[in-house]
């Protein structure tokens, strides 16, 4: 039977995991309130991690009672202040929720990495503004890196000052451009027994969403699966493999595809296009409209209408099971 203990070497509550596949960072505003209760039944009945994404954490999210990753991205949405620093009080208060198990530190992501993101002021509701902690009216940015460092010495710090408060597990997020990216990690690592990440997502390049810049998607970035080879290569290579798991995501979505990214290193998989499509999504690249057709990616009371959520949530159990 598969079994994976993360956060045994810094002295926080350790979360073990025995299935393979996670739901991977998808933000309620991208994705409607429908599609996220449903992700989050769906999760809750097979078993799997739902990580939230960086909008926040919201009450579809508590929907099914599954297991949440809380992702802190770079415009620290649902434990910012108004200026958009880490609020300690708002970290410490999510850290309490019984469902979030997790927490990660978004560097990058595959769809857009090197950029920030957009949520258009069109698909920021008032409760959106309020989950966020931003202004309704005004599109929602999120900065292309975290203002609190520049370079590994300050994500160890950030990460020690996020773990300190939540007492749980900690990982990162990351999309590799070079090998010294991840061998910097490593090499603290190894220097320093007890801290960095207790985690490592490494999200391919050639991740992406209908709403993803096409150069970025296409061309910034290793793919997943020479950055996932790469990132074993160097956590090996410092002798710290043991203390890290490693996720792989990235156009990840059939059982060959989940074999060959465990084969290349990865201890467990991120799957994010996998569960739209079992979700209902057609691709119709309406992402970023708030005109999706299926209900998924809108948050349009009106389209929302078109999915079912315990029907959804069946599929994506479902889905779900029959990968593992």
């Amino acid at each position: 039977s598969y079994k994976k203990t993360i956060g045994l070497h810094t002295g926080v509550k350790p979360v073990e995991i025995d299935h393979f596949i996670h739901i991977s960072a998808m933000s309620y505003g991208a994705l409607s309130f429908r599609a996220h209760a449903a992700l989050n039944l769906g999760a809750k009945n097979a078993g799997i991690l739902h990580n939230c994404g960086e909008g926040g954490l919201a009450p579809c999210h508590e929907y099914g009672g599954g297991d949440l990753i809380f992702q802190i991205g770079t415009a620290k949405y649902g434990v910012r202040d108004d200026e958009g620093n880490l609020d300690e009080a708002l970290l410490a208060k999510m850290a309490g929720h019984p469902q979030v198990v997790m927490f990660e530190i978004k560097l990058a992501q595959g769809a857009k990495p090197g950029k920030g993101g957009m949520l258009l002021k069109e698909k920021i509701t008032e409760e959106i503004a309020r989950i966020r902690k931003v202004k309704m009216g005004v599109d929602a940015h999120a900065p292309a890196r975290h203002k609190e460092f520049a370079d590994v010495d300050g994500l160890f710090d950030f990460i020690d000052r996020v773990r300190n408060i939540v007492k749980k597990p900690v990982g990162i997020k990351m999309v590799i451009g070079h090998s010294e990216e991840i061998e910097s990690v490593a090499e603290k690592m190894k220097k320093e027994p007890g801290r960095g990440p207790d985690y490592i997502a490494i999200d391919g390049g050639d991740g992406g969403t209908g709403a993803a810049p096409l150069v970025l998607s296409s061309y910034s970035g290793l793919p997943m699966k020479q950055a996932i080879a790469l990132a074993d290569w160097a956590l090996k290579k410092y002798h710290v493999r043991d203390k890290v798991v490693l996720f792989a995501s990235g156009k990840i979505a059939t059982p060959i595809e989940v074999a060959m990214a465990m084969a290349l290193g990865a201890d467990a998989v991120y799957v994010a296009r996998g569960f739209l499509l079992a979700l209902g999504c057609i691709q119709a690249l309406e992402c970023h409209t708030n005109n999706c057709p299926t209900g998924i990616a809108t948050q349009s009371k009106k389209l929302e209408r078109a999915l079912d959520i315990h029907a959804a949530a069946k599929r994506v159990e479902t889905y779900a099971r029959s990968m593992y």
